[in-house]
Parts: C-alpha cells; sequence; structure tokens
C-alpha cells in the first residue's frame, strides 16, 4: 500500500509492499504532473479549488480569457491573483473571490482597481488631458481638462468625478489656473447711472464647460471734480449688451476735488452656460465723466459638467 509524503501527498512505496519499480514512478509522475505546474485556460475552466474541495497549494492558472490574462494562485483553498492587468474600462473582468488581489489599470480612464471581496475598489487614480469631459464618467475619475483656447492661454483644470455630488454639475475643480482677461485702457463712462460698453470692450471672459465659477473682477476709477456726491459702478453681465446681475458701487467724493481709487468685486455665478460669457460693464454717477483703467476679472470654476 503505497504511503503519501508531504503537501504534496506524493506516493511512495511502504517498506512492506512487494518491489514495484514501474508502477512506483508511475505513481510519482502522475502525482508530480498536478503540482507545481502552471496551466492556462479560460477562467470558468480553471481547477477547483475550494474549503470544501482542496485544490494544490502552490500551483498557478493563467486566465486567457480574460483581459490582460491575469495569473493566479491556488492557495489549497482557494484561488488568488497575483498580477496585474490592464486594458479599458468596459475589458475590466467582472469582480469574484477567486481575482481577488488582482489590480488592474483602466487606461482609457486613468483609473486603477483592485478586486477585494468580489468587489472592485479605486486604488489610484491618473489623471488624463482631455478637451472634452468623458460621456460616462466613474467613481473618483480624474481628468487635466484643457480646451483649445485655454491652451493658448497655458491654462488647464484639474477636475474630479464624485456620483455623490448633488445637482446635475458633478465634475469638482481640484487646481489649476484662473482665466484671465484685462484691458489697461483709460476710458470714459457716460453719465446718467446708464450701464454701458466702454470704447475697448470688456473685460471678457467665456466659460468652456457648463458649471458654477468663482469670479473676482475690479478697475481703478478716476473722476473729475465732483459735484457734492456721486456714484460710480462696475457690473458683471452675462450676455453682451445685457444688465448686469453682480454690481459694486461706489459713491464718494468732495465738491472740486478729482479723486481716484481702486474696487473690485468677488461673486459666485451658478449654472453657466457652456460657453457662456461674462463681461464687465460701466455706468457713471450725476453728471461727473467717470473713467476707468487697470480692468480685469478672473474665472475658476467651482464644479462643472
Amino acid at each position: 500500500m503505497p504511503t503519501t509524503f508531504g503537501k504534496w501527498a506524493l506516493r511512495a512505496p511502504s517498506l512492506g509492499d512487494l518491489p514495484d519499480i514501474p508502477a512506483a514512478f508511475v505513481n510519482l509522475a502522475t502525482d508530480l504532473s498536478g503540482v507545481a505546474m502552471d496551466s492556462q485556460g479560460s477562467f470558468a475552466s480553471r481547477p477547483t479549488s475550494s474549503v470544501g474541495t482542496p485544490g494544490k497549494s502552490g500551483r498557478f492558472y493563467t486566465a486567457t480569457d480574460l483581459q490582460g490574462s491575469p495569473i493566479l494562485r491556488d492557495f489549497g483553498t482557494g484561488w488568488r491573483a497575483v498580477s496585474e492587468g490592464f486594458g479599458t474600462f468596459a475589458q475590466r473582468p467582472t469582480a469574484a473571490t477567486d481575482l481577488e488581489g488582482l489590480v488592474y489599470t483602466a487606461t482609457d480612464i486613468g483609473l486603477t482597481y483592485l478586486c477585494t471581496s468580489a468587489a472592485w475598489t479605486v486604488i489610484s487614480a491618473s489623471p488624463l488631458l482631455v478637451s472634452t469631459l468623458p460621456a460616462s464618467p466613474q467613481d473618483r475619475q480624474e481628468v487635466i481638462y484643457q480646451s483649445a483656447a485655454m491652451a493658448t492661454a497655458g491654462v488647464s483644470w484639474h477636475l474630479r468625478y464624485r456620483s455623490a455630488a448633488t445637482g446635475i454639475y458633478k465634475w469638482e475643480y481640484i487646481g489649476g489656473p484662473p482665466l484671465w482677461s484685462y484691458v489697461a485702457a483709460s476710458e470714459n463712462a457716460v453719465s446718467g447711472f446708464v450701464w454701458t460698453d466702454l470704447t475697448t470692450l470688456g473685460p471678457d471672459i467665456t466659460v468652456p464647460l457648463g458649471g458654477d465659477y468663482d469670479v473676482v473682477f475690479g478697475a481703478r476709477q478716476t473722476t473729475g471734480p465732483a459735484q457734492n456726491t456721486v456714484g460710480y459702478s462696475i457690473g458683471l453681465a452675462t450676455a453682451a449688451g445685457g444688465t448686469p446681475a453682480i454690481t459694486e458701487e461706489a459713491t464718494m467724493g468732495t465738491a472740486g476735488s478729482p479723486f481716484s481709487f481702486p474696487f473690485a468685486g468677488q461673486h459666485r455665478m451658478v449654472g453657466m452656460a457652456a460657453s457662456g460669457l461674462l463681461r464687465m460693464r460701466y455706468r457713471g454717477g450725476n453728471v461727473a465723466i467717470a473713467t476707468f483703467a487697470q480692468r480685469y476679472m478672473t474665472a475658476v470654476p467651482v464644479r462643472v459638467g
């Protein structure tokens, strides 16, 4: 009666067995052929290895039908992945207990996943440079967004998708420089509290994506001798020729005394449309001529979509 040895359960003749060398070698060869081996095939065709039906600890199996052909190791009571895979998100294998430990990088969206307890978990994100936001984003996906106009200005925005974010804008701004517009020209606004454009329009900013933006705008205002107290305004309009919804006003002056001062405003513009216009407009007060110079505007996204 053969005796088995070690974790491989290799069969060998017992001391009391009748000598049968050919049979002993056949048994040994058969036992060795099923251990410490590297076989391959479809994931569903892998040999059974479970608590109830133990496998052979230490053998390897390559699942050739899964993207990246992950290598599995038999731990005697189940398989575990010991290699990494990569491909598109759509090619990612369905999570399974016997794939636990598999690291998979979805190269088309820049996310790396770990298979744990028959589920995929994001473990890292590598932002991809895009000029259009992905049509089917995944939670925690990150991109570096840069439109053609932004590329010309050397501006790009780091955005991260958060599926649990409220509202329709789920790409949240992580970092990047603002859009910037500046007009140095010193030009006059008509008096009479009428909103107007100056000879040189703007500053203007056209936002590339729909969403909410933090906008800063300002200018230096100069007036001649004031008649008592006069008021001047700068405003932020969202359409050419539109009445500014957001304004900053200054009321100051002493009769017979010209003055010059900077003033500015900051506001969160909610629900901007893609390619929406932001334009500074101006309003003079009373009868004094108001001159505006060193005009500027910046805009950074809060969340877009």
